[in-house]
């Protein structure tokens, strides 16, 4: 989707009287209120949704997999925390959790960008099996009782 707002007049500088600046708004306004009236994945939609049981489908499957990666996490931050830090435990966990989604999300973004979903979804698997190898490394099993 493209949107090009245009306005045809004389721009003055920052010391331009207020009167202005309302004119360059009232030229401006009609074409932003047209952009609010657009869809920006109107053109993905019907190709988003042309196939809905692959799309629910692959809904149901990140769900599955998600509730079991999460119990799991949970557990083994349980199990490293005392009783008394279990709290301060979690709540550093979901800090770290949260923190870490929004670099990872925008260079999974800016890898699928540049160079498409096939390379994004390598790069994420490398990194997942790379976190599980260092934290086999670096977790000491848990003794036998």
């Amino acid at each position: 989707m493209e949107f090009r707002l245009i306005y045809e007049g004389p721009l003055h500088g920052q010391g331009a009287k207020s009167g202005h600046k309302w004119e360059i708004r009232r030229a401006l306004h009609p074409q932003l209120q047209r952009l609010w009236r657009e869809r920006p994945l109107k053109d993905a939609a019907s190709s988003l949704l042309a196939h809905p049981a692959l799309l629910w489908g692959v809904t149901v499957f990140y769900g599955l997999v998600a509730g079991l990666g999460e119990g799991a996490e949970r557990a083994l931050v349980s199990d490293f925390a005392g009783n008394a830090e279990r709290g301060t435990a979690f709540g550093w966990y979901h800090l770290m959790l949260g923190l870490a989604a929004i670099p990872g999300g925008a260079l999974f973004g800016a890898v699928w960008h540049f160079a498409g979903a096939a390379w994004a979804f390598s790069y994420a698997g490398i990194l997942g099996l790379a976190a599980a190898a260092l934290m086999r490394l670096w977790v000491p099993p848990r003794p036998v009782v």
